[in-house]
Formats: structure tokens, sequence, C-alpha cells
């Protein structure tokens, strides 16, 4: 019984009546304490509803003692779909930090039916880690730095923190290269534009940042940071031989592209032919007006 309780992750409350101390001890307790659960024992039968009453506020669905949202008898018994426990903090509204609270992560829904009550759970994110999936890109908040005193976002919130969006390895390499304020010496962009095209594409503020990369490191290539609104950036020279013809799978790219009001727009255009679909999967969703694209050949 407590091999299959401890499976499924069920803590075992187990009462003793009377005074057979030894039989409680080598039976009942173990059964609580070795689920997770608790012991009582009562000598007489008027010292029952104390212990009743005592469980019933363990397992009080009505207490939230950070106000997450979650009751704290879920924190505690916390269960994903494929059986390993979440480790939340029932004291802790925000477990791991990250700006969303425990309750946005994981949704909890409690429907009763008469004396019965079915429980929904929809996992978001991952409660007990600032990035779900992995991909270096934060759940709760974008990441910014500060250069010459100006605060600058160089990596957006995940909008879908349970579906990689690019490298750890790049998005952690992009962050610290422009926190450092690297400015390529090896190249420049040959190619960009800064006037309204003839098909009455707008102008709008953009950059890009281009890496190249092997087992052991990432060299920064070049960071184009145009003063004026661009309505495209392509293109890179090397004045130093081994970035003249730089292999494409050795290569990165991550760009911020910031829409206004054409991001609906823009977004709805992705999807509407063969070319678009295969291109969209490059494309980052902002939480505000922008999005981002990062191109890496490691992903194809």
């Amino acid at each position: 019984m407590i091999k299959r309780a401890q499976q499924k992750n069920i803590k075992l409350y187990t009462v003793g009546l009377g005074s057979s101390t030894w039989y409680f001890n080598h039976y009942l307790k173990p059964l609580a304490e070795e689920t997770g659960g608790e012991f009582y024992m009562a000598a007489k039968a008027a010292g029952l509803k104390d212990i009743y009453d005592s469980i019933g506020k363990s397992i009080d669905l009505s207490v939230d003692s950070d106000g997450d949202g979650i009751p704290d008898y879920y924190e505690d018994n916390l269960v994903a779909f494929n059986g390993k426990r979440i480790l939340t903090d029932k004291n802790n509204a925000d477990t791991d930090g990250d700006g969303l609270s425990d309750g946005e992560e994981v949704e909890i829904k409690v429907k009763e039916y008469g004396k019965q009550a079915v429980v929904f759970g929809k996992y978001n994110s991952n409660p007990t880690s600032g990035d779900s999936d992995g991909d270096g890109l934060n759940d709760g908040n974008a990441r910014y730095i500060n250069r010459r005193g100006k605060t600058i976002k160089v990596a957006p919130k995940d909008m879908e923190p349970l579906k990689m969006n690019g490298h750890k390895r790049f998005w952690d390499a992009h962050v610290k290269s422009q926190q450092e304020g690297i400015t390529s010496e090896y190249s420049s962009p040959i190619a960009s534009g800064k006037m309204t095209h003839y098909a009455k594409v707008k102008a709008v503020d953009m950059n890009m940042s281009l890496y190249k990369y092997d087992t052991y490191s990432i060299t920064n290539i070049v960071n184009w940071y145009p003063d004026d609104p661009q309505w495209w950036i392509t293109g890179f020279s090397g004045a130093r031989k081994e970035f003249r013809h730089p292999r494409a799978h050795r290569l990165f790219v991550i760009g911020h592209i910031r829409l206004g009001e054409l991001k609906k727009e823009c977004l709805l255009s992705f999807g509407a032919n063969e070319y678009n679909q295969r291109a969209s999967k490059y494309i980052v969703n902002d939480e505000d007006d922008s999005i981002w694209v990062y191109w890496d050949e490691f992903r194809q």
C-alpha cells in the first residue's frame, strides 16, 4: 500500500483508537509517515473530533496562504500529467521569482457535483523555473541592459513558455554581447534603407546582430543599430578574411523590429502563403508592439 501511495503521490492520514500502541506504531504510523501524511492516536472516542478537525484543516481547499490562487492543499500535492510532483511554496506566491504568480503558471479550478468535486488543472508554464522550456527567454519578463545610461531591451518575454524559441546558448550570448557593448571591428552593414519603399512599406525602428559560433565559442560579427527608421537591413561584409565567406550553419542572427500599429497586419500576413508559413517559425512575438527575428541553421 505504501509503495502504491508513493507512486501516485497520495498522502495517507491514519488514526489509532484505543491502547494498542505497538500495533499503531508498527502499522498505522509508517503508513502516514512514509507517504507524507500524519498519524494520530486517541485513547478514547471523545478525542476523535479534534483529530478529524485537524485532518480537515490539512485538506481545507479554501486555505490559500500566499493568495496566488492555488489552495495550500494543491500546492502541497501538485502533480504533473507525467506523475512528477511540482514543488511550489504555499507561502510564496511566486515560487521561482519570475514575475508570474504560481496561480498564473498553473491554473487550478474545482467544480463541485453534489458531494463530489472534479479538479481541473491547466499547465501554462513551470512555476519552479523562470525559463520553462530552457530556450533562454524568461517566462515572466523581458531581459534588459543599461548602456550609456539608456535601458535597452535585448531579449523579449517568452510569450510561449512551453515552446522553444531559439537556443539558450545563443540568447545568453546575445544578452552578454549587448551588455558589453561590443561593436565589431571586423565588418559593417553593406546595405540598409531608411526611406519609404516604393511599395509604401513604412520605415520602422529596427536593429540586428550577427554571430558566428562553434562548439566552444560565440563571436559577435556585428551589431547594427541605425539611428533612423529603416525599411530593411541586410547583408554584411567582412574586413577580416574569416568573415567574408562564412558558413551559414555556423551563423545565427537576432533582430528586433518595432512595428507599432503595423504589428497586427504583419503577424496576420504570416501564414498567407507557403513562403511566409516557413518564415513564421523564425518570428518571436513580444508583449509590446514589436517582434523579434531569430534565425540559425541549428534549428532546421
